[in-house]
């Protein structure tokens, strides 16, 4: 389960980057 949550967070940032950009 802690390798899916750090996938999904590690996600979550580069959105959160693309989204910034």
């Amino acid at each position: 389960e802690y390798e899916e949550a750090a996938r999904l967070r590690d996600e979550i940032g580069r959105l959160e980057h693309s989204i910034e950009k």
